[in-house]
């Protein structure tokens, strides 16, 4: 009779627990999908001021208030700039997934204990499916054509 109790007790706290992991779990999951958003919202703020400074840059060489090689240097590092921020948001972004990739796993190891089967793990081909792909996608599409206009056809005209 003890040992029913002492067994039904442990199950019911055995129950509790993994409840309450997997409400913890669905939470992170839905903490990192919310913080990609912020990342990419943190993106687009920083990188406003910096092209705002570089069309005035353009602006002061064209007037020739300001010298064509201070245009080229102060254009290079903007640019510069923007690739750190760039960078420093992709590797957040990559860290993001990673996490809920494992939230993920902890999801499903509490599934295969309640109901005796989970679901697959993402694969690869799911990274399309996510929309921290194509944030990352927008970050490298416009450092690449900020970088193909800045030195194709911004640096080169300012040489005087």
């Amino acid at each position: 009779m003890v040992n029913s109790i002492t067994s039904d007790f442990e199950d019911s706290c055995s129950e509790t627990f993994l409840l309450e992991r997997y409400k913890y779990i669905l939470s992170q999951k839905q903490e990192a999908n919310r913080i990609s958003f912020k990342i990419g919202s943190l993106f687009q703020a920083l990188l406003v001021p910096l092209v705002g400074l570089q069309l005035f840059i353009v602006r002061e060489v064209t007037s020739q208030k300001l010298s064509s090689m201070l245009g080229r240097l102060a254009s290079q590092i903007i640019f510069s700039t923007s690739m750190l921020i760039s960078l420093f948001c992709i590797v957040m972004i990559v860290g993001g997934i990673i996490s809920w990739v494992k939230y993920r796993d902890d999801e499903a190891e509490i599934e295969l204990k309640v109901f005796g089967r989970k679901r697959p793990s993402p694969s690869l081909r799911d990274i399309f499916r996510w929309y921290e792909t194509y944030i990352v996608l927008g970050i490298v599409s416009f450092q690449i054509g900020y970088g193909i206009t800045l030195f194709q056809i911004i640096i080169p005209s300012m040489r005087a």
